[in-house]
């Protein structure tokens, strides 16, 4: 396959790496359908990512008045789909699946390649923007992929259930996993991201006032050979889990932490429920399908792996 940007209409040469440091969005899509499939998921994004920027501005602000709206209106610049951030459809060479990165809307250009020497493990500081030479402004949420998808699903499986909802369907994506942060295959810039994933699950826990909860890592590697090994990348992320706070549950956990290698870019998040989700399948979603969520082309490698210590 080309790496074209589908997000910029197949015009622009570019390469999945130019997306580290963003959170991402990694869809399973049937073999053959990948730029159908791509236009889909720009859509349900941006339909879907206007809906979730709207619930982040609060509903304690006054309503504005007639007058205030078309003001506003004036003053406001046109972006990226309606939307603060803005998106990029990737192909990731590996047939049957696609990434969607987020990025700020404010942005024209990629950064673009930097010498080796400017980026070393003692400047990876910060999990949301590996590269703080070019952070965006304002820098995508880390969890704004997850809000994002767990929109798209709730609002499948209400369209699935009306006949007036004007929410996009989805015909082609059959799996959508979110990504917090991603950084490139360094076991550094890994424990870095892994770290801001733990912190986020540390903070549900917190917010719920929760004492003990259970999960499992899962690891897929596409067109990647290079070391560290599976078991090593586990193993490092695993370590940084408090054991009395957490336990291993290779069945049905808590909380599914995922790594995603495509060659040299890893995307690592966490989806709480994976399983009773069947597995983020949206097809199994949206039809009410009896099943775990396995149904689909990539069902290796969909169970949790965890060395238990």
């Amino acid at each position: 396959m080309s790496k074209r940007s589908w997000g910029n209409g197949g015009g622009a040469t570019t390469k999945l790496a130019q997306a580290r440091g963003y959170p991402m969005i990694l869809a399973s899509v049937p073999r053959g359908v990948e730029r159908r499939a791509a236009r889909e998921l720009k859509e349900m994004v941006l339909y879907h990512l206007r809906e979730v920027e709207g619930d982040e501005e609060g509903e304690d602000s006054a309503p504005l008045t007639l007058d205030e709206e078309l003001e506003l209106l004036r003053k406001k610049k046109p972006s990226s789909g309606g939307s603060k951030f803005g998106i990029d459809v990737f192909d990731s060479d590996v047939t049957g699946l696609i990434v969607v990165s987020f990025r700020s809307s404010e942005r024209t250009e990629r950064p673009q390649k930097q010498a080796k020497t400017d980026v070393t493990k003692t400047d990876v500081t910060s999990s949301s923007s590996i590269t703080p030479s070019h952070t965006p402004t304002p820098s995508p949420s880390p969890s704004q992929p997850r809000a994002v998808v767990n929109t798209v699903v709730d609002a499948l499986v209400a369209a699935s259930l009306s006949l007036t909802s004007t929410a996009p369907e989805s015909r082609y994506i059959l799996r959508v996993i979110p990504l917090m942060v991603s950084c490139y295959f360094d076991l550094e810039e890994i424990r870095v991201a892994s770290a801001s994933v733990l912190s986020a699950i540390k903070d549900v826990l917190e917010a719920e006032n929760l004492s003990k909860a259970s999960f499992g890592i899962q690891v897929k590697r596409r067109l990647s050979n290079k070391l560290p090994k599976k078991e090593e990348l586990i193993s490092l992320i695993a370590g940084q889990f408090d054991t009395k706070s957490f336990e291993v549950d290779l069945d049905d956990p808590d909380f599914t932490i995922f790594v995603e290698v495509i060659k040299n870019v890893v995307g690592i998040g966490y989806v709480r429920g994976y399983k009773s989700k069947k597995r983020m399948n949206l097809l199994e979603l949206t039809t009410g399908d009896v099943g775990d969520g396995n149904n689909d082309d990539n069902k290796k490698g969909d169970n949790c792996d965890v060395k238990k210590s």
